[in-house]
């Protein structure tokens, strides 16, 4: 071990992907080598030259955030949040105060909501004076921020 590190120690699990939106989904659409990439479903693709991505299917953010968090996150955000409470579930890990400064977590997220941006650019600059909040929530740092919370 490197002096002055401590260790870490994975206890949960979650996943929200393109081949299965839990872990065991995930796990099987890995081993059974599924693509999750097929034609673009959430926009209009035909003014662009590229119509296909790796977009997350059948999403239902039901049962994992009330109706007003899930109209207050980017999509993406959802994704973050819901796969950090499916990974709390999974180690079986109650956050409360005696545990609450030795819980954390990892994400990794390179752009952010890039569907709260295109319609932000799509409405321009008036809606974007109207209500500030769609930036915000098209950050990439907003998924670290939902699942703070």
């Amino acid at each position: 071990m490197v002096q002055g590190l401590k260790r870490v120690v994975v206890t949960g699990l979650g996943a929200v992907t393109p081949i299965g939106n839990d872990v065991s989904s995930y796990w099987e659409g890995l081993s059974t080598g599924r693509n999750g990439v097929a034609g673009i479903t959430l926009f209009d693709p035909s003014r662009h030259a590229c119509r296909f991505a790796a977009e997350v299917k059948n999403f239902n953010p039901a049962g994992y955030l009330e109706p007003k968090e899930s109209k207050r996150w980017d999509r993406f955000c959802q994704f973050g949040v819901i796969a950090a409470k499916q990974a709390v579930a999974h180690a079986g890990l109650t956050i409360d105060e005696s545990n609450q400064h030795r819980v954390g977590t990892a994400i990794g997220s390179g752009v952010g909501g890039l569907l709260i941006l295109l319609i932000v650019i799509s409405f321009g600059r008036q809606m974007a004076r109207e209500n500030r909040t769609h930036l915000i929530r098209s950050l990439s740092h907003s998924v670290v921020e939902g699942v703070a919370m």
